[in-house]
């Protein structure tokens, strides 16, 4: 008969399973979450891939073809454009924007910081069309003057930290640094499962089998969660996003694929070796010690016959 005390500890183990599952599945899945999204070297690489520069190319000179100088025609002036803002240019000023803007997130820097830099640019600008003014001038014996940088038209910089609400980023901050605090909390709240499993047991076989069966458990959850969310994100994007905006979603998809693959296989990493870990504990648990440790040594039989009394 099962007494109160037994029942007891068997709700006792099984809460504490759970939170102890709960905890550690999140922990890994969170922390490769994190660990992709807050990765500026990622980000950076994916943008990179991406075909925003070109965007961002083709938006800055809509505004300033129009307004060309008349010494100089349309394609020349496209041309200009496009080897000033070159790809390793636009390349390097995300990189140090993203990177800004990650360590203002990850509380690194105080402020919020991240820009574009087109000083450079202008000045190579107006290198460039203060020689086509000299060629010019050599020719036709007309003066035409000097462009300076500042009568391009566009600004010396461009301040991403103004496209977003102060309020905004201060809840972006604050998510973020609650979620990496959330990181080592649930690493506490396994700890603290695992203590109160191994003093509930007060057996090292018994915590062994049990530590072990729940880890193994935790990294096959995982492995599957990890094969199906590349798929699963994919289906559910396509099915959410309305029909007349599927030009947007073909656009971010493959950086959205890729960057829940990355997680996928941070998630992968982790649960084999959670697997792996769990079958071993148990197995030492299940065989190993009860065999050799934990054996119950019997008591010596006693030989000695008792002697009649005489």
């Amino acid at each position: 008969m099962i007494s109160p005390a037994g029942i007891l500890k068997g709700i006792a183990l099984f809460i504490l399973s759970f939170l102890l599952f709960t905890s550690l599945t999140s922990w890994v899945f969170l922390g490769a979450f994190l660990g992709t999204a807050l990765d500026p070297v990622f980000v950076s690489e994916k943008i990179k891939e991406s075909n925003v520069h070109d965007f961002f190319l083709q938006s800055i000179m809509q505004g300033q073809i129009q307004g060309q100088p008349g010494f100089i025609s349309e394609q020349e002036m496209k041309n200009l454009f496009t080897s000033s803002f070159s790809k390793e240019w636009f390349d390097s000023q995300v990189s140090t924007a993203v990177s800004n803007s990650f360590a203002y997130l990850k509380s690194e820097k105080a402020d919020f910081t991240a820009s574009i830099d087109f000083t450079q640019v202008k000045q190579n600008m107006a290198t460039e069309l203060n020689k086509k003014i000299k060629e010019i001038e050599i020719q036709t014996g007309a003066s035409i003057g000097i462009i300076s940088p500042d009568s391009l038209g566009f600004p010396d910089s461009l301040d991403l930290a103004k496209a977003f609400p102060e309020e905004a980023l201060s809840q972006a901050r604050f998510a973020v640094s609650f979620l990496l605090a959330s990181l080592n909390y649930l690493l506490i709240l396994a700890v603290i499962c695992i203590a109160l499993i191994a003093l509930i047991h007060r057996n090292l076989k018994h915590t062994l089998k049990w530590f072990g069966g729940n880890l193994a458990v935790s990294g096959a959850t995982l492995l599957v969660l990890a094969y199906f969310l590349p798929s699963t994100v994919s289906s559910a994007l396509g099915s959410q996003m309305p029909s007349g905006q599927q030009q947007v979603l073909q656009a971010i998809l493959p950086f959205l694929l890729e960057f829940f693959k990355v997680i996928a296989d941070k998630t992968s990493f982790y649960a084999i070796i959670f697997l792996v870990t769990g079958i071993i504990l148990y197995v030492v648990g299940r065989f190993v010690i009860g065999r050799f440790v934990l054996k119950e040594k019997k008591a010596p039989a006693n030989t000695e016959k008792t002697k009649p009394k005489k």
